[in-house]
């Protein structure tokens, strides 16, 4: 996950952040904070993730359930 923010980023996020940050929202939110000065683009791309945890934290474990399992096969 740690990877996956960087890569998308450019934030390197210390693993210490997943334990003190027991969400994806509250991860982002460290990651809003911590992000050097925002430009229009980055601005968007934090937007679109935080609109991307609402829809996962809004689904009910079964549908996420599904979604992860099919992402699998």
């Amino acid at each position: 996950m740690l990877n996956r923010i960087k890569q998308s980023t450019g934030v390197e996020l210390p693993l210490k952040s997943v334990f003190n940050n027991p969400t994806i929202s509250a991860i982002a939110i460290e990651l809003q904070e911590i992000m050097p000065v925002a430009n229009e683009n980055t601005s968007q791309l934090v937007d679109k993730i935080l609109e991307g945890i609402d829809l996962i934290e809004g689904l009910t474990e079964g549908r996420l359930g599904k979604l992860t399992f099919s992402e699998t096969k």
